[in-house]
């Protein structure tokens, strides 16, 4: 070996271990820095907080979240705000935690959920925003809002308006039987019966709410709060109203009357049996200070008329009032002779088909605008009677009479006009029905059909009711 190569192996060799003694001494600071950093022990993190979701209620909170390793969890650390809670992990068969965090204070927070595990270490914090609320917001809630309260003397019935996302149910507290009851109105129900209500005494109700709506069907709290009690008011004004009313029997019906000293604005309804058994609903608004109905076709004998009245703000109550009818019914008509008629089309559509009582034929004035109204006939019953109403049968087609004025006489001179009437329907294939009250006396009587669909008249059958 030459010189050169010798001493070109011995200055890489030199090289070679300066290097070596370069990261063996590399090593040993990073070490020694290693151990600084890990001086109180190695650190292992447990498992933090995943997907966490909560719900507020009053005055707490609920909080869920999932986690990958439970075993190794101790407790787990709570902050919002200045303050700190530790609970113990309980159930660590179960990955799913479910914790509810009680007596806070009302208002908005963010939550930091941490895991401890045995050795004290803790995991990475996760936060989740939420509201709590309490009586702040409770007392910000007022009752569902009540269209209206009827009382028919016996059952009270609760029409409230339609609920909003946030209401729950609605307690109505009333006394019954002596009894305190509290009936429970359904979110999704508006109306609720009152059975056995004893008025006298108070009637009260309160809604439920929650301050933030479902999510995918689901509550998001986890409590209701309940508006204050709100008490029905009594309808006073009304009551004394529908007490004052009084019910007098006359022939073929009876007349209600009642007083109005304060003008209110009501609505009222009667409800009634004909003399074919058949209910009969009589409603009008009145802001009169005396007011009569006359209710007429009743059925014979001993019948209730329920009588229902309104105020503006829709409260109702109903009173019951019993009154002995004297029926009337249809006069015999095979007396009856027509001493004038203003038109007749020809033979076949006569005066006389209004009496035969078949509803195939009829009275006819000319057709083709030979005639126009009015149109008028004037009948002789050939004795005198006292009459209470008269009948037009079903119409024969769309030419109907709208407006149609009654006289009578009892000598066919002098004549007493009971009133022009409109149609009560012009468009119902029923018959056409108008109560006479004051019980008139007459052996004649005249009909004038003073305006109608059409210019033709064109009836099936008249009557005549009374004794």
């Amino acid at each position: 070996m030459n010189n050169l190569s010798y001493i070109r192996k011995t200055v890489y060799s030199f090289y070679l271990l300066a290097i070596m003694g370069l990261v063996l001494g590399s090593c040993d600071k990073m070490e020694d820095n290693y151990k600084a950093f890990i001086a109180d022990g190695e650190v292992t993190y447990t498992p933090k907080a995943l997907d966490i979701e909560g719900k507020s209620g009053n005055k707490r909170v609920q909080l869920e979240w999932d986690v990958t390793s439970n075993t190794n969890i101790e407790k787990w650390l709570f902050s919002f705000g200045e303050k700190t809670i530790t609970l113990d992990n309980t159930d660590r068969e179960n990955s799913h935690k479910t914790y509810i965090l009680e007596d806070l204070e009302e208002g908005d927070y963010v939550f930091s959920v941490q895991s401890i595990s045995k050795n004290g270490s803790k995991s990475l914090a996760t936060e989740l925003p939420l509201t709590v609320f309490g009586e702040a917001y409770r007392a910000s809630l007022v009752p569902r809002r009540l269209k209206s309260f009827a009382y028919d003397g016996v059952q009270g019935l609760a029409d409230f308006a339609p609920a909003t996302s946030l209401i729950r149910n609605t307690e109505v507290r009333y006394t019954s039987n002596g009894e305190s009851i509290t009936a429970i109105l359904d979110k999704e129900d508006e109306v609720i019966e009152l059975p056995n209500l004893d008025f006298t005494q108070v009637v009260e109700y309160r809604t439920f709410y929650v301050p933030t709506g479902e999510k995918d069907g689901e509550e998001t709290v986890i409590d209701e709060f309940a508006s204050d009690w709100l008490t029905v008011e009594r309808p006073v004004a009304l009551e004394a109203i529908l007490e004052s009313a009084v019910v007098s029997p006359v022939l073929g019906g009876a007349i209600i009357s009642w007083e109005n000293t304060d003008l209110m604005n009501i609505d009222v309804q009667m409800n009634y049996l004909n003399w074919d058994n058949q209910e009969v609903s009589v409603s009008l608004n009145s802001m009169a200070d005396t007011e009569e109905v006359y209710l007429p076709f009743m059925m014979g004998g001993t019948q209730s008329i329920r009588v229902a009245m309104a105020d503006e703000k829709k409260n109702a109550i109903v009173r019951f009032i019993e009154v002995d009818v004297v029926q009337t019914n249809y006069l015999d008509r095979s007396g009856w002779v027509a001493l004038e008629v203003s038109s007749e089309a020809y033979d076949g559509w006569n005066i006389e088909r209004m009496w035969d009582g078949d509803l195939n034929t009829a009275w006819h004035s000319p057709w083709g605008g030979a005639s126009q109204y009015p149109h008028h006939f004037v009948i002789d019953m050939g004795e005198e009677k006292t009459l209470t109403g008269f009948k037009i049968a079903n119409k024969w087609d769309d030419r109907v009479p709208t407006k149609t004025k009654f006289e009578v006489s009892t000598d066919n001179v002098n004549w007493t006009d009971l009133g022009t009437f409109n149609n009560p329907d012009q468009y119902s294939n029923d018959p056409q029905l108008y109560g006479l009250a004051g019980e008139p006396k007459a052996r004649y009587f005249r009909v004038t059909f003073v305006e109608g669909v059409g210019s033709e008249a064109v009836i099936r059958e008249f009557d005549v009711t009374g004794i």
